[in-house]
């Protein structure tokens, strides 16, 4: 690609990146008469790179100055553009000022920014697209800001500036020799960016949807990627701010109008300066696609996934494994990058690793890819004893059809803490203890932990949820725990459908000397062989507090059934609310109506960090047409 030369010499980019569009520093010029003139040298990181400016064919870059006062209004005396990157300006002394850069492609017979086929620089701070980018060099930009103070001079300064766009890789593993054609279609695509704070919006429609149609799948960049296609778009300073989604469809020259299949790939980060590479592996036989995101900075190709579908393979065992990075502190945690690190997490807790107090943090959603799994944690002798956060992240296509004794996505886990996880899946056990063990040597399956048992520290589920089935032939089953000893369950919901089992709950099948139930809610149907309930199936010396289910309940023993919980022995109920009542009942759980509604609070700031933080909203009656509360972090 045209590219390579704008992408080589990372070190002397790093060395001589002397702003950003994120980073601002003080520069200023001579005085003269009450004011300060001040002279930028402005280059691009593409030069830092390769020590020469990046050339186009056909275009020469133009490079844009705006100047801001200190109440952020636009001095448009100082407003300029060249093609020589060297601005020279006037500023009275006494304020500081904003200075915004800018530069892009134009025609050679180009020589002014209204001459750009691509972008409108009238206000940086708006910068705006006139047509959908593509994947040719002149649609690339460069930013960055300066903060002028015009009381302190300086002859001249230098400004670097990075590029304001991301590039997007379409690359295969393999040639796609039996494909004629690959169809593109990519939405939520910025169109607008400000060069003062690196941020994007998308409005209107020039260039949300841009479509290709890529026909020459022969092309081999290097001995393990194809890439069949390339596009740069306007992306903000952090990958999180902008998602873009990409429709994939394939053909073959047996049916060149009717898409062998179709690929949704939601969630691909863009970031300004950075290439995101999504390589995938088409496999029109049997139609069988996967894809990886790998995410790096202009000048490499960092090996840190974003999102990752598991291939299946379990690593060797390897106790000073590094994950993607971190040194498991709390300020610094182990890092869950990609499917291949859980794997590794799983290897190393079921060979005898427990990470006793170490800190796990997941950034990236992880598809399972329905391949099975073997549950973290097999036993109190190999069980995890750290905690691990989810960090808002969903773990989908869970599928585990096990007869081990502890099954969940966890098995058995001593965990201090799993929070902020979202399990999506499929978890079966087929295990053959009997109902007539004590709950301590019950089996215990769950969709997220089956056996949550007692560490030196009590611990803690927060901020979870599970949707799918879970379904053991005994014991304790439960959509986000099995069961759970001396710990909290709170602000979790399931929407999976629990079956079987002995102890059979939506949210825990037992909870068990001090644990705790609160701010939880279930809206999946529950069927168990006994002790059936919508939140738990016993509440043996526990407690289930603010707390509601609105799914269908039912058991073998119909004696044995309840809205809430299934039996209660020595535990307490606090404040429930259901949709149906059922056999088992207690005096503090009531039916939900116009006249008996929870009286909880939603939180100040809605976001789980305040004292009445559990709940977005408490919902309302309606006149029998209920909205039934939320989460906060719904």
């Amino acid at each position: 690609m045209k590219t390579k030369q704008l992408i080589l010499g990372l070190f002397a980019f790093m060395a001589t990146l002397l702003t950003s569009c994120t980073d601002k520093e003080t520069v200023a010029g001579t005085e003269a008469n009450g004011t300060k003139t001040v002279t930028f040298n402005v280059t691009t990181d593409a030069q830092a790179q390769t020590r020469t400016a990046p050339t186009v064919s056909g275009y020469k870059l133009n490079y844009v100055l705006q100047v801001l006062d200190a109440s952020g209004n636009t001095v448009t005396e100082a407003a300029q553009n060249n093609q020589t990157g060297t601005f020279t300006v006037s500023l009275p002394v006494g304020a500081t000022y904003t200075c915004l850069f800018w530069a892009d492609f134009i025609p050679d017979s180009g020589s002014a920014a209204a001459d750009n086929e691509y972008f409108t620089t009238t206000d940086l701070k708006a910068v705006a697209l006139k047509q959908a980018l593509t994947g040719d060099d002149q649609c690339q930009a460069f930013c960055g800001t300066a903060s002028v103070a015009a009381d302190q001079a300086a002859a001249t300064t230098s400004i670097t500036l990075k590029r304001a766009v991301a590039q997007v890789n379409l690359r295969s593993r393999a040639t796609m020799q039996d494909y004629s054609k690959l169809e593109a279609k990519y939405t939520n695509v910025p169109n607008t960016f400000n060069v003062l704070d690196n941020t994007t919006s998308v409005s209107g429609t020039t260039g949300v949807a841009p479509n290709f149609t890529v026909t020459d799948l022969s092309v081999a960049t290097d001995a393990n990627n194809f890439t069949f296609q390339s596009v740069y778009f306007l992306a903000p300073g952090t990958e999180a701010a902008n998602m873009v989604q990409i429709e994939l469809k394939t053909y073959n020259s047996a049916n060149p109008s009717t898409p062998i299949e179709t690929l949704t790939i939601a969630n691909v980060p863009t970031k300004k300066n950075y290439k995101t590479n999504v390589k995938g592996t088409f496999k029109p036989a049997t139609v069988d696609h996967t894809y990886t995101i790998d995410f790096g900075e202009w000048g490499t190709d960092v090996d840190y996934t974003l999102a990752s579908i598991w291939n299946g393979n379990y690593p060797a065992a390897d106790p000073s494994a590094a994950f993607s990075g971190g040194t498991g502190t709390q300020s610094d945690p182990y890092i869950i990058g990609k499917a291949a690190d859980l794997a590794q997490l799983a290897v190393n807790v079921n060979t005898g690793t427990t990470y006793d107090n170490k800190y796990f943090k997941l950034t990236t959603d992880i598809d399972l890819n329905n391949k099975e799994w073997a549950p973290i944690g097999t036993d109190y002798s190999n069980t995890l004893e750290g905690l691990f956060d989810g960090n808002g992240h969903k773990i989908k296509n869970l599928q585990i059809n096990s007869d081990s004794k502890y099954v969940g996505l966890f098995g058995y886990c001593e965990a201090i803490e799993i929070k902020n996880l979202h399990v999506s899946g499929n978890v079966k056990s087929t295990n053959a203890t009997t109902a007539t063990d004590d709950f301590y040597h019950m089996a215990a399956t769950g969709g997220i932990v089956g056996f949550h048992a007692y560490h030196t520290t009590d611990g803690v589920i927060l901020n979870c949820s599970f949707e799918g089935t879970v379904t053991a032939e005994n014991g304790c089953v439960g959509g986000i725990a099995g069961t759970t000893q001396s710990k909290t369950i709170t602000n979790c919901k399931n929407s999976g459908t629990i079956s079987g089992g002995h102890r059979t709950g939506g949210i825990a099948g037992s909870t068990n000397e001090g644990s705790y139930i609160y701010h939880s809610y279930n809206t999946g149907n529950i069927h168990g062989k006994a002790l059936a309930g919508g939140i738990d199936g016993n509440v043996y010396q526990g407690t289930v507090g603010y707390c509601y289910n609105i799914g269908d309940v039912s058991s073998n023993a119909s004696s044995t059934v309840g809205g809430i919980h299934g039996g209660q022995a020595s535990g307490t109920i606090t404040d429930c609310y259901y949709k149906t009542a059922y056999a088992v009942t207690n005096s503090n759980e009531k039916v939900f109506s116009g006249s008996d509604w929870p009286a909880w609070t939603a939180g100040v700031n809605a976001d789980g960090t305040d004292g009445n933080g559990h709940w977005k909203s408490i919902g309302s009656w309606n006149a029998t047409n209920p909205v039934y509360p939320t989460l906060w972090w719904e």
